[in-house]
């Protein structure tokens, strides 16, 4: 018997192994010639959050005056190891926070080091001036002490751009986006809604009695729907788990425990890690050029080309192929733009190789208990993450310019679904209110819908359009998008004034 188990486990080692190496060796191939962050921009056209810093050109941005309060001298800066310097750039300054010790961990910083954080900083703070004057004033660098400090790293040596930038930028932080924040504040501590994540093992002990009912079924030859069953709720909470658990890490890493941290890298394959960066590049630059889930499934399709020149019949006959295929495609992509990208990444290669040598595992245990139902239950988690994400911020209305304000940007850029339903809210893992998400980034989704009224009403007080569909709607509207005509929209490159 376990001669016999032994047998089946190194044969399904090898199949998942192929399972997962051939997709992404495949994809690797295709899009390695391609930027992390999808199509070449022009020189006119700088990303501002995809790539690393260069040192500025002083043409464009002055050094801000010497300070004698810095604490080090560009000697000693100079003289320090930099693998352990943190220094971001927020509204054209350099701030180094190596030793600001952060009340929600570090590891946004270290991920983001010599990086510009502005809409990220501005987006997760709901007091980010007072922070500023209180923490990054008195770290300010000189520029010339701020370059001696930028990380030496793969992401550095592979940019060919700089971040700064010489026009206009929306703003971040605008008297209408403090006005939100301050009302949907009061709404929570009112109501005493707690926003922080909060995770729970319960999900994993769900998923867990699925794969042994699975297999005790199909030992014990229990009807044939007990397995089915068994493996199609194992998908939908295996997709769902992405929402509650992983994306949420990706935005609050400190508030889950180091054990469970762990246990999710394994699960999920080093996607919490790898995807990091790329999911808040996405949060910070959305429908840009620099965001890089428009150009997700490149060079097949590219959702800033289709708003720009026009959706086809065979954009769409793509979409449709391509939309099964989304874990390949994820993990290709976010080991992409992470080695390009993600200093943590790129000095370590930690989780690139927990992704590569844990894949196969991890997916041999799933298909050693699941069978030939394996299948089933992937495309079952596939298909929910498609449902509940891919048109999230891709219908025509969705793209444009600027209109100048982060916030209004993100609310134009983004779709919720059934916006105020507690029960699609818990069905969905609380991503149906995106729209809530792009504005509030730190709030746990599982508590979005509470303060969904409240951002209605805000909108339609002061004249702003908000998103809110049926899932038939918005997948309607999504398949017009990629397979209708000419669209010619003229789409929004990350500048104002051009």
């Amino acid at each position: 018997m376990c001669h016999q188990l032994h047998v089946r486990y190194v044969s399904t080692m090898r199949r998942s192994f192929m399972l997962i190496l051939v997709p992404v060796q495949v994809l690797l191939s295709l899009l390695s010639p391609i930027p992390a962050t999808g199509l070449t921009t022009s020189s006119s056209t700088r990303p501002r959050i995809a790539h690393k810093l260069e040192s500025p050109p002083r043409a464009h941005i002055p050094p801000p005056p010497t300070k004698t309060s810095n604490k080090s001298t560009s000697t000693t800066n100079r003289n320090r190891n930099t693998n352990h310097t943190i220094i971001v750039f927020v509204d054209d300054h350099w701030y180094n926070l190596s030793e600001f010790r952060h009340p929600g961990g570090d590891e946004f910083l270290r991920r983001h080091n010599g990086q510009d954080i502005t809409n990220l900083f501005y987006s997760n703070h709901w007091h980010p001036e007072t922070i500023k004057g209180r923490v990054l004033v008195p770290t300010e660098l000189n520029d010339d002490v701020a370059e001696a400090l930028l990380p030496t790293t793969t992401a550095a040596a592979a940019t060919t751009t700089t971040k700064r930038c010489p026009f206009s930028q929306p703003d971040p932080h605008s008297p209408l986006y403090k006005e939100l924040k301050r009302k949907v504040k009061l709404y929570m501590d009112e109501n005493e809604i707690p926003w922080r994540y909060q995770p729970t093992y319960r999900v994993f002990a769900v998923r867990a009695a699925c794969l042994a009912l699975c297999v005790i079924g199909r030992e014990l030859d229990w009807d044939k729907m007990v397995c089915v069953t068994s493996a199609l709720s194992y998908g939908f909470f295996t997709g769902r788990m992405v929402w509650t658990h992983v994306h949420n890490c990706v935005h609050n890493p400190s508030s889950i425990s180091t054990p469970m941290r762990w246990w999710l890298e394994f699960d999920c394959v080093a996607v919490v890690s790898l995807w990091m960066h790329e999911h808040l590049t996405h949060h910070a630059e959305t429908n840009t050029d620099s965001d890089p889930d428009v150009h997700y499934f490149s060079p097949l399709f590219d959702y800033l080309q289709i708003a720009r020149d026009g959706g086809s019949s065979v954009k769409l006959c793509l979409a449709i192929c391509s939309y099964p295929l989304l874990v390949p495609f994820m993990l290709t992509k976010s080991i992409l733009h992470a080695v390009n990208n993600d200093p943590v990444v790129a000095q370590t290669g930690t989780s690139i190789w927990l992704a590569v040598l844990v894949g196969p595992l991890r997916f041999g245990l799933d298909i050693l208990a699941l069978g030939n139902d394996f299948v089933l239950a992937l495309m079952t988690a596939t298909a929910y993450i498609v449902l509940t994400f891919a048109a999230t911020h891709q219908l025509e209305a969705n793209h444009g310019t600027s209109s100048g304000d982060w916030m209004l940007d993100q609310i134009r850029s983004t779709n919720s679904v059934w916006s105020r339903s507690k029960l699609y809210s818990a069905f969905t893992g609380g991503i149906s209110n995106h729209v809530e998400h792009h504005i509030f980034p730190q709030i746990s989704n599982d508590v979005l819908v509470e303060i969904a009224p409240v951002v209605q009403e805000f909108a339609e007080e002061n004249g702003v359009e908000y998103n809110s569909l049926s899932p038939w709607e918005l997948m309607s509207r999504h398949s017009a998008f990629v397979g209708g005509g000419k669209s010619g929209i003229e789409v929004n490159k990350g500048e104002m004034n051009k």
